[in-house]
């Protein structure tokens, strides 16, 4: 199943996340999935916004929104690299406490 065979050319054309769910019989996440195989897979471009679908006809309304999922998901992007930056950080086991890592013992230093 080509997930772009669902998807309707044009902003004004749009189809709800539910209309393809009926439509294609599967659940959002593998709509999205498939989705990304038609993005990453065969350079097939198909913008979510306005929590719509649409494949970009070429006009300058629709490559504006193109341009604006672009930038979200560029956004979105550097946001979930940072939130995975702090969760990374929480669940990494913890090591020498900084300030005693880079002292050293008075036997090292020769008093002892």
């Amino acid at each position: 199943m080509f997930i772009e065979n669902y998807i309707p050319f044009g902003y004004k054309n749009r189809i709800s996340r539910e209309t393809l769910e009926a439509l294609t019989r599967q659940g959002d996440r593998t709509n999205r999935e498939r989705m990304a195989e038609a993005l990453y897979e065969r350079h097939i471009l198909i913008v979510n916004i306005d929590n719509a679908y649409f494949r970009p006809d070429g006009s300058p309304e629709d490559t504006l929104r193109a341009e604006a999922y672009y930038r979200r998901e560029c956004t979105r992007t550097g946001s979930c690299k940072k939130r995975c930056d702090a969760i990374r950080e929480c669940i990494r086991p913890k090591k020498q406490d900084e300030l005693s890592k880079n002292q050293i013992s008075l036997k090292q230093f020769g008093i002892g």
